[in-house]
């Protein structure tokens, strides 16, 4: 959905600063960063920062609206994508419903493509603060603490050449609904 939002949304930044709760399992995980690295990279942009908040101060005003959203979802009859765009939009000012067609989005297996030239930053979960930049290419700069000083890793496997001639990764087709979805 990154890679989506910078090709839609995108205004063609060189420098980017992103802040992301701390949840390894959407946002601080080898993918993520592996991602921003090859952005880089391919010269995308000159530099990215990442910020992940500290446990415990994750939340914000983007979790107080999601939460508006499950209340007024949770009492609402929704079958279809108009009525869910009503829903979200009905729930609160601060919640706008962004359609995506299922044409225009594109889901690519970035993992697999990544395991092949990144490889991931050990103790990721402990780093509050990531830094890559177009002066070191294929290496991410870490630290845990705001005072601390940034600490190079590697991440990088295979040659910039390699990666280019790789390209983007093959897009996944929507998988649709099992059998057992569709009859019960």
């Amino acid at each position: 959905m990154l890679h989506h939002f910078f090709q839609v949304h995108g205004l063609r930044e060189k420098s980017i600063h992103l802040h992301c709760d701390n949840c390894s399992g959407q946002n601080e995980n080898k993918t993520t960063i592996a991602y921003l690295a090859w952005r880089v990279l391919m010269g995308l942009h000159e530099s990215i920062e990442l910020s992940f908040m500290p446990t415990g101060h994750t939340r914000c005003l983007v979790n107080g609206c999601f939460g508006l959203l499950k209340q007024k979802y949770r009492k609402s009859d929704c079958y279809t994508m108009q009525q869910l765009e009503i829903v979200v939009n009905e729930s609160a000012k601060c919640n706008k419903a962004q359609l995506i067609p299922g044409s225009s989005m594109e889901w690519r297996a970035w993992d697999s493509f990544f395991v092949h030239h990144f490889k991931p930053v050990k103790g990721i979960r402990s780093v509050h603060h990531v830094l890559l930049k177009s002066a070191k290419p294929g290496v991410v700069s870490v630290k845990s603490a705001l005072t601390d000083a940034f600490k190079d890793v590697t991440v990088l496997t295979s040659s910039k050449d390699a990666l280019d001639a790789a390209g983007l990764p093959p897009i996944l087709p929507p998988a649709g609904l099992s059998l057992r979805r569709q009859t019960y």
